[in-house]
């Protein structure tokens, strides 16, 4: 699959298919979108299946689907840190035992192998990364 980087005024890098340039940019389905920082409005488009969010470290062979390498300036993301999993409408986040912690809409922090289903407009802090989920 093409894959395309645009980068708005902002700088904001946002993500596309082939599939999506051709239907006018609009990326549908389960996605996350960056909130805050440089790369604000960034955004990754979730597959079916699981997502893994972290940063790209080819010496551990962790190489994420959501790569937050450029989000996180202060290195508070783990290289594997969660997972997020597309099951047809349900859509679940779970840490999977990341230094710093996953919190969704500023709740507690998620315990390791706590998987919790997730809304339209959740909120999802990775490290110091804030996101928000959105599907249509």
């Amino acid at each position: 699959m093409l894959n395309v980087a645009f980068y708005g005024l902002s700088g904001a890098c946002t993500r596309m298919s082939k599939d999506e340039i051709e239907t006018g940019g609009h990326i549908k389905g389960p996605r996350l979108v960056v909130t805050r920082g440089e790369t604000s409005g960034r955004v990754f488009k979730l597959e079916p299946g699981n997502n893994l969010i972290g940063r790209w470290d080819p010496d551990s062979g962790s190489f994420p689907e959501v790569d937050l390498e450029e989000e996180d300036v202060e290195a508070k993301v783990s290289r594997k840190h969660a997972v997020i999993n597309v099951a047809g409408e349900v859509v679940t986040l779970e840490d999977i035992g990341s230094l710093n912690g996953t919190y969704v809409n500023r709740g507690q922090r998620l315990e390791e192998r706590q998987k919790i289903e997730l809304s339209h407009g959740d909120e999802i802090i990775i490290g110091k990364v804030f996101l928000r989920f959105e599907n249509d």
